[in-house]
């Protein structure tokens, strides 16, 4: 018994000692494992051991403990294709997880990671694997705050906050939650991968950005065949659909972008058509297929002509492909803008991007670009008639430009130029042309720009440089030349200029004239402009010694920002201001005054007060004020106003009134005077005392009220002969300076409702083409937007009137005119007659102007030859009953020789001889015939001396009228007689 229990106890003993071996060696194992899990150099040795077996791979800053999580500062890896840094990288294991079977971290967190690949690699099918893992995993939180991803011989492309909590479990895939920013855009997914056959996919996307909110888009199918479906909101209501193969290395893909009717965000003018945009092909190449319609919406703003069809066409192809992994792409779409042809042609190549040429045309304008920033540009466009693409504006535009080297450090010339700038269907442009041209680099370039308007010129030149890096400009206003109708202004030294994006400004420039023929004033303006005011201030000085200076104002930051401006003026000379007045118009004198003006543009308001004091001298209408006084209020959107004047004679005018501008232009004024001196020389002067009512409202002016006029001295004369006046079918395009013409006629003239009543006082004379006469009555001068000037009354002749008619002067026993109608057709009656040897004779004018009745008339039966030798020669023809030859010639050359009457030669000749119906005439028959030369010594001594034409005879008449039957008549000549005359009608 004791030979058996030994080894049994040996065995035992045996046992016992080794389960405390494996014990302590499971102890030692704890411990050697809690030492490597919590000490924190046990991460550092580890990586010291397994640091030969990964090459390219380096950590640095190890950190932490494998159970309390480690951190680095930095691991980098790299090959001959790839090469991976991560930044501030902390690793935590969830080691509890294990004990269910499962892998898992806690967190993975980084705060940058930059891939970058260093060639591209050999394209292949990919074949997706089996992966079926043995255990779980979960990562419920990756976290990098920055993901730079380059592709080869790419731009950078830089994701922010990128988030991940996915799970996995034997051949399945759920991501909880991915996220990531791009530039302002958003993205979150969700998605269920199965890593088995295609590796089927569902997964949805959901996409934020600017104007677009929670956008959802759709993936399904496998790597083979990927589908993505997207549906607009209301504001974008496009729908896309398409599928890719990501299997092959090419990446095919097909597709379709379609849209119905609808009106794009912030797009006010223009509605889009249902339309779409198809493509297909792959990474190698494609198309793109646009076919685009759109319509100008009724209540659009654009300032599209109003002829113009309203709806546009663009459809056609955007090629590309790959060549030896460079990209060449084409793109050649055609259409209409209304009826006019509209073509977009573009073509580039990645290798030769100097190469590149994008070409535009609409009907005849053109757009052309050819070149590339790096190696240089040149741009080309012109529009021939801008009044084909809206209705404010008519001329022309075209610009030019050429950029040499590499953008921006290269040299570059710009050329603008636009001509006959103008409102459509106007004869006169605003600008007949404009250049502008810059030449030179951004570091240093000059502008030069030259501009012709009819009212005036413009040269100016600057020199500067430009900033793009700080969105700045600066330089300097070198020299300009302001030319306007009169006169000539100057900058008078440089003036700095700053432009940028926060603050510009403008030194003090001022300008000053340079003509001798003008004063010489002096303009400064500056200006500076901040985000948060604008301030720009001009001063004017005038030679002598008045100034004016305006100040405004202006907040950049306002949605529609207020006025508000001040404006002073003092002892302003209005004989030194530089303004065009008619001829022989003369103004001297001062102005001041101050205003402010706040409001709006669409409703300005206006306080302050206005004054003037000055001398107005213009003798071509007799007009010569040396006291005229102005003054006026500015009370908001409206003003009053009086003025007071007197002329030299003593005669006054007042007015009084007042005119508002909103919510329209109106105005009412009263205008009194008394005795006001006026002319038109050298036919008319004398004096009106005027009563008038003047008012403009609802686009129509209205003048009512009476005009007397006191006196007035009115002599006809016959103006000077000139050129014919030109036929109905002549139009005149320029006058005499060379300047065109508007051909446009007036449609309906000024909107004139007139009621004046115009009163001739007693002291009304009339003069001229043989009258002699003084005027009384009145006219009732009428007149509405729906009819011309007519007047209603009757002007006539005083008594004593008298009319030199045939040669002789005839006493007016009645004239009259009747106004009941236009102006220029009165009613005449008028009655002349005279007394010769106890018979009267005269002329009747009977009728409607411009063709009245004109009759011979006399107090006893005689013949219309008769009457008029009476008129004509101042005598009978004698027993003759039908004039003579010679009497016909005396009649004719009395009349021709007399005809303009008082003003006639031979009339002047017989007033200075104390001679009345002085006249030259011709008597006798055949070679008898003599020329007389009669007139009357007396009103009853008639003498008539004659010589011969054909022979050398001479006779002496003299005829004295004892009564009204009686006379003596004694001839001398080569017979001499004395004759009694007795002289009855029956």
């Amino acid at each position: 018994m004791t030979a058996v229990s030994a080894p049994r106890r040996g065995l035992r003993w045996a046992g016992r000692v080794l389960r405390t071996g494996a014990f302590y060696l499971l102890l030692l194992i704890l411990l050697a494992l809690g030492a490597m899990l919590f000490s924190e150099s046990a991460p550092r040795w580890l990586w010291q051991q397994a640091k030969p077996a990964v090459p390219g791979l380096e950590l640095n800053g190890i950190g932490g403990s494998l159970a309390g999580g480690l951190t680095l500062e930095s691991l980098s890896w790299r090959n001959e294709s790839l090469a991976v840094r991560v930044e501030q990288l902390s690793v935590a294991v969830r080691f509890r997880a294990l004990l269910r079977g499962q892998l898992a971290l806690d967190y993975v967190r980084s705060e940058r990671v930059a891939v970058t690949v260093l060639k591209p690699s050999e394209p292949a099918v990919f074949v997706p694997p089996r992966l079926a893992l043995p255990f779980a995993w979960a990562l419920p939180e990756l976290a990098i705050n920055t993901l730079q991803w380059t592709a080869y011989n790419a731009e950078p492309v830089q994701l922010e906050s990128l988030a991940l909590d996915a799970e996995g479990e034997a051949t399945g895939v759920t991501v909880h939650r991915l996220s990531a920013a791009y530039a302002r855009w958003q993205l979150a997914a969700q998605a269920a991968l199965n890593l088995r056959d295609q590796w089927p996919l569902a997964a949805t996307l959901m996409l934020n950005g600017p104007d677009l909110a929670s956008q959802r888009i759709q993936l399904d199918g496998d790597l083979s065949v990927l589908r993505a479906r997207l549906r607009g909101p209301a504001q974008y209501p496009i729908a896309l659909e398409a599928r890719v193969n990501a299997l092959l290395p090419t990446l095919p893909f097909r597709g379709r972008l379609s849209w119905p009717q609808w009106q794009p965000p912030g797009q006010d003018d223009w509605r889009l058509e249902p339309g779409a945009m198809t493509f297909a092909g792959s990474t190698a190449q494609g198309e793109l297929a646009l076919d685009l319609r759109a319509s100008l919406r009724e209540q659009s703003t654009l300032d599209w002509p109003a002829n113009a069809p309203r709806r546009a066409h663009l459809s056609g192809p955007l090629r590309w492909r790959l060549e030896q992994g460079a990209l060449q792409a084409t793109l050649a779409w055609v259409g209409q803008m209304g009826r006019a042809p509209w073509r977009v042609s573009a073509r580039y190549q990645q290798d030769h991007p100097e190469h590149t040429q994008l070409a535009m045309s609409l009907a005849d304008a053109q757009i052309n670009v050819s070149g590339w920033p790096s190696s240089g540009i040149k741009a080309r466009v012109a529009i021939a008639r801008l009044q084909r693409f809206q209705s404010s504006v008519a001329g022309a535009f075209n610009a030019q430009a050429t950029w040499r080297g590499h953008w921006p450090d290269g040299q570059g010339k710009i050329q603008l130029n636009l001509s006959n700038l103008g409102a459509p269907g106007s004869a006169t442009p605003w600008l007949s042309s404009a250049q502008l041209r810059m030449d030179g680099g951004l570091a240093a370039h000059r502008v030069t720009a030259q501009v012709h308007a009819p009212a005036a010129t413009l040269s100016l030149s600057a020199t500067g440089t430009a900033l793009l890096a700080e969105k700045r400009w600066h330089g300097q206003l070198a020299s300009a030349t302001l030319t306007p109708a009169q006169g000539r202004w100057q900058l008078r030294k440089p003036a700095a200029i700053e432009l940028s994006a926060d603050t510009s400004a403008l030194a003090p420039a001022c300008w000053r004239q340079v003509d001798p023929a003008l004063s010489a004033w002096q303009v400064c303006t500056d200006a500076t402009l901040s985000p948060q005011q604008w301030l720009a201030t001009l001063r004017a000085t005038a030679p002598t010694g008045g100034e004016l200076e305006a100040t405004l104002r202006r907040d950049p930051s306002a949605a529609d920002p207020a006025l508000d401006a001040d404006v002073r003026w003092q002892a302003i000379n209005l004989a030194a201001l530089p303004m065009a007045l008619p001829d022989n118009l003369s103004l001297t004198g001062q102005s001041q005054g101050q205003v402010r003006v706040s409001g709006s543009l669409a409703e300005p308001r206006v306080h302050g007060q206005w004054g003037l004091d000055a001398s107005v001298q213009w003798p071509r209408y007799g007009l010569s004020w040396p006291s005229v006084n102005l003054d006026g209020e500015l009370l908001g959107q409206r003003t009053r106003f009086s003025a007071a004047l007197t002329d030299t004679s003593a005669g006054t005018l007042a007015i009084t009134g007042e005119a508002a501008w909103q919510p329209a232009l109106t105005l009412a004024m009263q205008v009194t005077g008394d005795q006001l001196a006026f002319a038109y020389a050298p036919w008319v002067q004398g004096r009106v005392s005027p009563a008038l009512n003047i008012a403009w409202q609802d686009q129509q002016l209205r003048v009512a009220g009476d005009v007397l006029v006191n006196r007035a001295d009115i002599t006809l004369k016959a103006l000077a002969a000139g050129a014919p006046k030109p036929s109905p079918d002549v139009v005149i395009v320029r006058n005499s300076k060379g300047e065109p013409v508007a051909t446009t006629a007036s449609e309906g003239g000024l909107p004139l409702d007139l009621h004046v009543r115009v009163l001739l006082g007693d002291a009304i004379s009339l003069t001229g083409y043989g009258l002699a006469a003084g005027l009384r009555g009145q006219l009732l001068l009428t007149q509405s937007p729906s009819s011309t000037l007519a007047a209603n009354g009757d002007i006539s002749l005083k008594p004593n009137a008298q009319f030199a008619a045939y040669g002789q002067r005839l006493d007016i026993e009645q004239g009259r005119l009747l106004f009941a109608g236009p102006l220029s057709s009165p009613d005449i009656r008028l009655m002349a007659s005279r007394e010769v040897d106890g018979v009267r004779v005269g002329v009747t004018v009977m009728g409607q102007a411009p063709k009245p009745t004109v009759t011979l008339t006399s107090d006893s039966p005689m013949s219309q030859d008769e009457i008029l030798s009476y008129l004509v020669l101042g005598r009978s023809l004698g027993n003759n009953t039908e004039p003579s030859a010679a009497d016909k010639q005396a009649l004719a050359l009395s009349a021709a020789l007399n005809v303009t009457g008082k003003t006639g030669a031979i009339g002047l000749l017989g007033q200075r001889l104390g001679i009345s119906d002085f006249a030259i005439g011709t008597q006798g028959d055949s070679e008898a015939t003599e020329v007389a030369v009669s007139g009357r010594l007396s009103p009853k001594l008639w003498l008539s001396i004659g010589r011969g034409v054909f022979q050398p005879s001479q006779s002496v008449t003299v005829r004295y009228q004892i009564n009204r039957r009686l006379s003596l008549e004694a001839l001398s000549a080569l017979e001499s007689a004395i004759t009694l005359f007795y002289s009855w009608r029956f």
